[in-house]
């Protein structure tokens, strides 16, 4: 009777071992799973973020537009387009002086300029084929 309880007991010990063992490697590779999903994080965060929101994007974009289908019409005469130029910001509800510090400030930064530049250019090719 003596052997039996001391193979229970051993049993009892080792099951008890068998779950430690599990339980260390589902903590292990917990914390692995942990550190994988943070580097992956930082990765994903420090692509460079853009200054600037896609409505600037959109009205330069459009504003270059208006200014290049006045030069196309050979209509460049400087007075009505500056007139142009000022029913379209009211049109837009912007302020055309904070526009132009925005552009100026933002010109001041090489690698932003280039992202901007990159994104109007898309932009006007998008706007340029929903017009046709």
């Amino acid at each position: 009777m003596q052997k039996v309880s001391s193979q229970k007991s051993d049993f009892r010990v080792l099951k008890s071992c068998r779950f430690s063992v599990w339980n260390l490697g589902f903590r292990i590779l917990s914390v692995i799973c942990s550190l994988y999903l943070g580097i992956c994080s930082i990765s994903c965060s420090s692509t460079p973020s853009k200054p600037y929101d896609r409505a600037l994007v959109t009205t330069y974009a459009e504003l270059t537009l208006l200014y290049e289908k006045e030069k196309m019409t050979n209509k460049v005469v400087d007075s009505l387009y500056q007139i142009k130029v000022k029913d379209f910001f009211v049109q837009k509800g912007l302020q055309q002086e904070t526009f132009k510090e925005v552009i100026d400030d933002l010109s001041q930064h090489p690698e932003a300029w280039k992202m901007f530049i990159q994104d109007v250019t898309t932009a006007m090719d998008s706007l340029k084929r929903s017009t046709r």
